[in-house]
């Protein structure tokens, strides 16, 4: 599968870009993403306190495990939702164990079966191997991303089964029930037909060598049909 999204062209011509002193692009890009993302879940999570006083609503998760907003009605009922801003596209990811295996069980481990990745290697950081040396060693394995098929509903699997998450408000698109529409408002599901599974190495420090593999569920926003509800608008939500 084709891969045309910026970060993979930084890679592609990273000796051209660190000529001109352009190779942090791909790093201001996703710490610029991070705080987009976060103002984004600031928005939702001040429309929610400001327009409905009778409900509680929990601090914005920021990069934490659990869901971005929780609510939780007059009449008890808790609520969580997943707030996505109009430049994401990913709907969830794990991280790989040390045998290069998903351990968890998830819609990450199911799609991918028994693909075997990297022709069976092992990434030189899991082996203890943590030199510069060692990652150039392998990278021609380990460089390149991996794309696998995944069905339109497995995002929705993912947010429902594994991070209890009911609801998904993706800006300027609206918002989408995962699993079933608890509070009746007349959600669609979040779907998508062009869903894949994009197997990656990963690394945490700028410059580094990768340390982790990760598994990560994408969606292409253009083909998502927009919600015609939206939590930005939303007059009411149930017993509010």
């Amino acid at each position: 599968m084709k891969n045309t999204s910026p970060n993979i062209l930084v890679g592609k011509f990273f000796p051209f870009f660190k000529n001109f002193g352009i190779h942090v692009v791909a790093e201001q890009r996703r710490s610029r993403s991070f705080e987009n993302g976060s103002k984004y879940e600031k928005k939702v999570f001040d429309r929610l306190v400001s327009s409905y006083p009778k409900i509680i609503v929990d601090a914005p998760a920021g990069a934490s495990s659990r869901c971005d907003i929780a609510v939780t009605l007059e009449d008890g009922t808790k609520i969580n939702f997943e707030i996505k801003n109009r430049g994401a596209f990913e709907g969830g990811s794990v991280k790989f164990s040390k045998n290069m295996r998903i351990e968890k069980e998830c819609i990450q481990k199911e799609i991918l079966g028994d693909t075997i990745l990297y022709g069976g290697e092992i990434l030189p950081w899991y082996l203890g191997k943590r030199r510069l040396s060692d990652w150039k060693e392998k990278k021609h394995i380990f460089g390149k991303d991996v794309y696998i098929k995944a069905s339109p509903d497995a995002i929705s699997d993912y947010y429902y089964n594994h991070r209890d998450v009911h609801y998904i408000q993706i800006e300027r698109l609206g918002l989408y029930h995962t699993k079933i529409d608890l509070l009746e408002l007349g959600t669609p599901k979040f779907t998508c037909d062009d869903c894949v599974l994009r197997v990656r190495c990963t690394k945490h420090v700028k410059n580094g060598i990768p340390t982790d593999i990760t598994a990560a569920l994408q969606y292409n926003r253009r083909l998502i049909q927009r919600s015609p509800l939206d939590l930005e608008v939303l007059q009411s939500l149930k017993t509010v």
